[in-house]
């Protein structure tokens, strides 16, 4: 099913998507198109801010991509859903042989599965960065800022058309 009438609106929204996430590439340890969004909300008179970051990455084998969607209700943004994904999901997908960054076939994009990635917030401080992952992991275990998600369910998407 062609998703636009012209592949050059598509091309331009991939390319749109990628300079999106082209700062976040510490964060997540590989090259990914997405693009967050921290949507407002009414409950019961209350203003609550949910986070969310949409991404998608080439598959590790063959054709196509497969795209993931984190959402966190009463977030403080998307930063949170941002950190997430670096953390939990995309290291997942990679784990299980899901993705790989973008870019050409060589790894310039992406990290090694074992290499620590940037992860600033979690300390609190600006610019901070732990190069300790698994110490980052072990810490937030004990208290996470969010709940880990219980499953990873990634979603084929066909974008060869």
């Amino acid at each position: 099913v062609p998703i636009a009438k012209n592949a050059s609106y598509a091309q331009h929204m991939k390319d749109y998507m990628l300079k999106q996430s082209a700062g976040k590439v510490a964060k997540l340890g590989i090259s990914v198109a997405g693009k967050t969004g921290t949507p407002e909300r009414i409950w019961k008179g209350e203003r609550i801010n949910d986070g969310w970051y949409v991404f998608f990455a080439p598959k590790a084998n063959g054709p196509g991509h497969i795209v993931a969607c984190v959402r966190l209700e009463a977030a403080k943004g998307s930063s949170e859903a941002v950190r997430l994904a670096g953390m939990y999901v995309i290291p997942e997908l990679r784990k299980r042989g899901y993705i790989k960054g973008f870019g050409t076939d060589s790894t310039s994009l992406q990290a090694p599965l074992d290499m620590p990635v940037a992860v600033d917030e979690i300390q609190g401080e600006q610019g901070a960065v732990d190069n300790d992952t698994a110490a980052n992991r072990a810490r937030l275990a004990k208290k996470p800022p969010f709940k880990k998600p219980a499953v990873v369910k990634p979603v084929e998407a066909d974008t060869s058309q």
